[in-house]
């Protein structure tokens, strides 16, 4: 699933509640393509 904006709250939501097991930041942040200092976010 890979994205190149940055997702709305409910495409996080959307994209956790899709996913098998834990879910950290820097899954969600891979899966959109988020980098940088827009990981923080």
């Amino acid at each position: 699933m890979k994205k190149s904006h940055f997702p709305s709250k409910a495409e996080v939501i959307e994209y956790i509640n899709s996913s098998n097991g834990r879910i950290g930041k820097r899954d969600i942040a891979r899966a959109f393509g988020i980098k940088g200092d827009n990981r923080t976010k």
